[in-house]
């Protein structure tokens, strides 16, 4: 069962920033659960292991780096990005 709560989502996601600190030369991924999705994408992540996530995305392919494997989570992302 996945906990999505606000509070979840914080807690599970403290450390993203700082264990990718290339995840901050995006503009909208710093910003919290509320403005942007990533935090939610990242939580969602966290929640599943060892599984494969194929992120179907568009332009700058920002879900995919959140959703990609960091420190103790072994998930794989496969993602292909559409630009228009």
């Amino acid at each position: 069962m996945f906990d999505f709560r606000r509070s979840t989502i914080l807690e599970t996601t403290k450390d993203l920033l700082s264990e990718n600190p290339a995840l901050t030369a995006f503009e909208d991924v710093p910003k919290s659960p509320g403005q942007e999705h990533y935090f939610f994408l990242a939580a969602l992540s966290m929640q599943l292991t060892n599984k494969t996530i194929i992120e179907l995305g568009t332009h700058t392919g920002n879900s995919a780096h959140v959703l990609a494997p960091t420190g103790h989570i072994k998930n794989t992302v496969h993602f292909l990005s559409f630009d228009s």
